[in-house]
């Protein structure tokens, strides 16, 4: 490991000294150099200068011959049709099969055959962050980078069409791929609406198939922009994303199972990087070519980069399960606000039936306390009280407070969305307004549920007790007042802490719901 803190020109003379004179060629040399440039603070949006290098290969032959002829050695005829087609892209539709793996190449990665780029990319590039510090080199100072060295001339002199017959072999790979999987049943039932119609995915598969033959016997490595086949291509190529959305958007109408949406989003990907890709097939002047082939080197970083980048995978994966549950909680909730003043006394009603339910509920609870039975058989009890509860209050359409808050929060959030995607409100203060009527409505339907179950909840818990007390001679509250005061104090009991609990389950159980 170089330290940073010297001259980078000296450490530039130094490491090719020692690898000239060592008639060393390995892979160890490139990574030296890159850890030479390689920042320590990735965050810094300051540029990366590769001037010194420039300017050392200017003065001196011996290094500039010996790191033109490294180059091409290494990278000359490196396969790298396998980083378009697979890396940061969903292997498998188990999704947990597919955490294990990425976690496993974390620990321990996978390693390439030594012919392939991947193999150079992953001994050289190991960062996750390495895309975004290289992006920050001029492309200019690249460019007279490859002058200097010649690296473009001497990478193409033994196979002319290398660079572009690994492009569409890899795009090839993707399209047959996304092909097949498009054409799956469980695939194929989330678009009933476009079932009667010719596949966009069957399509562009002949399209495409079209397009690289013509490339292959013209002898070319481009076409021009406006090539009719490429056109015809990325038409085919967004009715097929238009496929993709439609299958997601009816995720609500025809539910949709974890494997099916990693499918789905398996294509959508494959769709990306086809459109990432296809370009650097697309050229019109001989810079644009330069250009394409820089850009194609830092995309090729940045794939590689992103093979077993779990958090991204974990987030798209669970982006549409996130929104179904957000969207139906939504909708339930809005039951639980009220309009107007017929619905707010309407809630009063149920929630004093809900208060009625919780008043025999609370005294169930302490009369069984007092079976002899273990505390898993305390718990079953307790639980089988409140279960059946909560039924009885279902079923009679009563309004229970305590639940009120986990259904209205993702209505809240719904509505606060729907106002910040609301391009026609100029006035940000009346888009907030709107929602801070919102905001009132739903804290004057928990206030009201929440005086309903107490108004009626603790007179019937009281009228209970007298009845224990005079028909059965059991003075419930004589017994029990002290330690159910002490374990309701926020202070000398985790009550609060047990709320914080019950109020997560209480979600949970209204997503099941």
């Amino acid at each position: 490991m170089w330290n940073r803190k010297k001259d980078k020109k000296e450490l530039l003379i130094n490491l090719f000294q020692q690898n000239i004179e060592n008639n060393q060629a390995d892979i160890e040399f490139l990574i030296d150099l890159i850890d030479i440039y390689r920042p320590s603070d990735i965050s810094s949006p300051k540029e990366i200068d590769l001037s010194e290098l420039i300017d050392l290969l200017g003065e001196n032959d011996s290094y500039r011959n010996y790191l033109r002829f490294y180059l091409g050695e290494t990278f000359r005829l490196k396969e790298f049709d396998n980083i378009i087609t697979d890396s940061g892209i969903i292997k498998d539709s188990d999704f947990f099969y597919e955490v294990r793996k990425r976690l496993k190449q974390r620990l321990l990665p996978d390693q390439p055959p030594k012919e392939t780029l991947q193999y150079v990319l992953n001994q050289v590039f190991y960062m996750n962050s390495d895309p975004g510090w290289i992006a920050r080199i001029p492309d200019g100072q690249i460019e007279s980078l490859l002058d200097i060295t010649d690296f473009e001339k001497d990478y193409n002199l033994e196979s002319r069409h290398f660079r572009t017959n690994e492009i569409v072999y890899a795009l090839e790979v993707l399209i047959q791929r996304m092909s097949g999987a498009a054409m799956e049943t469980n695939v194929n039932k989330m678009v009933p609406e476009l079932q009667n119609l010719d596949s966009p995915f069957i399509a562009i598969q002949k399209e495409f198939s079209d397009f690289s033959s013509r490339l292959i016997d013209a002898g070319k490595n481009y076409f021009s922009s406006d090539d009719l086949g490429y056109k015809q291509i990325m038409i085919l190529h967004k009715q097929c994303e238009n496929y993709v959305k439609t299958a997601f958007d009816n995720s609500h109408k025809y539910g949709i199972s974890i494997k099916v949406n990693q499918t789905l989003l398996r294509i959508r990907q494959q769709l990306e990087r086809i459109n990432l890709i296809l370009p650097f097939l697309i050229a019109d002047s001989q810079e644009e070519i330069r250009a394409k082939n820089i850009g194609l080197s830092k995309l090729l970083i940045e794939f590689n980069c992103q093979k077993s980048n779990i958090r991204k995978m974990v987030s798209d994966s669970t982006q549409l399960l996130s929104y179904e549950i957000t969207h139906h909680t939504a909708r339930t909730g809005e039951h639980y606000i009220t309009n107007n003043r017929n619905e707010y006394f309407q809630m009063l009603k149920t929630a004093s039936g809900g208060g009625l339910i919780v008043g025999f509920m609370c005294i169930s609870k302490i009369l069984l306390a007092d079976v002899e039975t273990s505390a898993f058989g305390h718990a079953f009890y307790y639980s089988m009280n409140y279960a059946l509860g909560f039924i009885v209050i279902y079923l009679l359409g009563f309004t229970l407070a305590t639940k009120q808050p986990a259904m209205t929060a993702a209505t809240l959030i719904s509505a606060l969305e729907q106002n910040n995607r609301n391009k026609n409100s100029i006035d940000k203060r009346d888009k907030y307004s709107v929602f801070a009527v919102f905001f009132a409505r739903v804290f004057r339907s928990q206030f009201i549920a929440f005086v309903g179950n107490v108004l009626v909840a603790f007179p019937v818990a009281m009228l209970l007790v007298w009845l224990t007390d005079n028909i059965w001679g059991l003075n419930l509250g004589e017994k029990k007042w002290h330690p159910l005061i002490t374990e309701l104090s926020p202070i000398h009991s985790p009550a609060i802490i047990h709320a914080a609990i019950a109020g997560v389950f209480l979600f949970i159980s209204g997503i099941i719901a």
